[in-house]
């Protein structure tokens, strides 16, 4: 019973990888003009250095005497001294609020993991309005072959579901966004996400950082489990020759009874 289960585990398992290659290949050859391909690398983020710690120094140096004294250079001569000391703390307190501006923007306190896009348009025409559909980013930075790499900021992560256009992608031409998140580095939430253009959706592939045994296991698993199968299926073989040699010796070894003259039986053995 043993070795007809494992017979048509094999025999599944060998007809499962044949269709998955006849697949494989018939992808590659096949000229599909809508093939849009990514894989989708997650990991969890850590602020290097801590922002505010850096904020908090930039306004201790902004506050400093040497600061003072470049901003009261650059005022004319003209003006009074109270005017003077005036305008310099002004301009200290708007560059202090510029920078509070700016700094959320660069690096949000609440980023807790970075999902990493590359992108691949494999088919035969461009494809238009490719973008990436998630929530929770706090910010993105988009770099397209061929292109000045930018940065999109997100306002607002909680308001609604967030796409980060990445533009319009020609044959053969790969691109990479890196996207910044509020939410926790897991698979469950990388494969929420989406990458669509203006024909349809595109394939993500989702690359689980599991070590390299993990990637082994993931990149061969199919294989591996083929092998097993296979070597279960030739020791279930070997098994029943040797069952079967075994009954064979012992069926040759019994004693047989054998009838002599005057119907009495004699016991021998082969």
């Amino acid at each position: 019973m043993l070795r007809k289960w494992l017979k048509w585990g094999a025999i599944i398992g060998v007809i499962a990888a044949g269709l998955q290659i006849v697949e494989s290949v018939w992808t590659w050859l096949r000229p599909s003009p809508y093939r849009l391909e990514a894989t989708l690398e997650y990991a969890t983020f850590r602020q290097i250095p801590r922002l505010d710690e850096f904020g908090r120094q930039l306004n201790e140096r902004l506050e400093s005497q040497d600061v003072r004294r470049l901003l009261e250079d650059a005022l004319p001569e003209s003006i009074s001294e109270d005017e003077r000391q005036k305008a310099v703390a002004l301009m200290q307190l708007r560059l202090a609020n510029e920078f509070e501006k700016f700094a959320p923007r660069f690096v949000p306190s609440t980023t807790n993991s970075v999902f990493t896009f590359d992108i691949e348009n494999n088919g035969t025409r461009a494809l238009q309005a490719v973008s990436i559909g998630l929530d929770r980013a706090t910010i993105a930075s988009v770099e397209v072959a061929g292109q000045e790499p930018r940065v999109v900021n997100v306002t607002d992560p909680f308001s609604q579901p967030t796409r980060i256009d990445v533009g319009t992608l020609q044959p053969r031409q790969s691109a990479r966004v890196v996207v910044w998140s509020i939410h926790l580095a897991n698979r469950q939430e990388a494969e929420r996400m989406t990458l669509t253009h203006d024909m349809g959706v595109g394939n993500v592939t989702v690359v689980v950082p599991a070590g390299t045994w993990g990637r082994i296991v993931d990149d061969y698993g199919g294989g591996i489990v083929i092998v097993v199968l296979f070597i279960l299926y030739l020791w279930g073989l070997a098994r029943d020759a040797k069952s079967a040699a075994k009954q064979s010796n012992t069926k040759a070894t019994q004693p047989i009874e054998l009838k002599g003259d005057g119907g009495k039986s004699e016991s021998g053995s082969v």
